[in-house]
């Protein structure tokens, strides 16, 4: 028996319309299009308004609340 397969959609193609479209932005703080700065500015953002993530090695980088 034959299963359907939807084509999925670029992961890339939804981040970029989701932007576009609704003002929500999806990266990944390791993305290697970003510089240093950008990067901690991202991971900064995240720990403050979710925590700091369990699986990131070496996170000892303070949330921004105090």
């Amino acid at each position: 028996m034959a299963r359907f397969h939807a084509d999925r959609p670029d992961p890339e193609t939804v981040k970029r319309d989701g932007w576009q479209e609704t003002g929500i932005l999806a990266v990944h703080p390791d993305d290697a299009r970003l510089d240093f700065v950008e990067r901690e500015v991202i991971r900064r953002i995240g720990n403050r308004l979710y925590g700091a993530r369990v699986d990131m090695p070496g996170s000892n980088i303070r949330s921004l609340r105090r």
